[in-house]
């Protein structure tokens, strides 16, 4: 369990991170501050693992919003084909939209 120092240093980190500092910059930090070196590499990787894990979570939205763009594009380009209306609208704009979404979310997913 994490004592209330623990807890301390991670919540400097976090506050950290989330300002723009980089990985060195925050460990430099945390080795300045008393906790040795074991500990501060630990609270740094629970720290990117949380934030790849929020990441991976933001890309499956992001794919699962593009495979439904990507869907609809279809079904809509189908249905205004058989009406003997014009599909491009559809056809070219969800898919290229839905392919977008589907690349960022894939992106995310890898922590690219």
């Amino acid at each position: 369990m994490d004592s209330p120092k623990n807890l301390d240093h991670y919540s400097e980190a976090k506050f950290l991170f989330d300002s723009g500092y980089d990985s060195k910059a925050i460990l430099a930090r945390l080795l300045e501050k008393g906790i040795d070196d074991n500990q501060a590499q630990e609270t740094l990787n629970k720290l990117k693992k949380e934030h790849l894990e929020k990441r991976r979570k933001r890309g499956l939205v992001f794919i699962a919003i593009g495979g439904i763009c990507l869907f609809s594009g279809f079904l809509l380009s189908a249905i205004l084909f058989h009406s003997n209306s014009s599909p491009a609208i559809p056809l070219y704009g969800m898919t290229s939209v839905g392919i977008v979404l589907l690349l960022v979310g894939m992106a995310d997913c890898l922590g690219l």
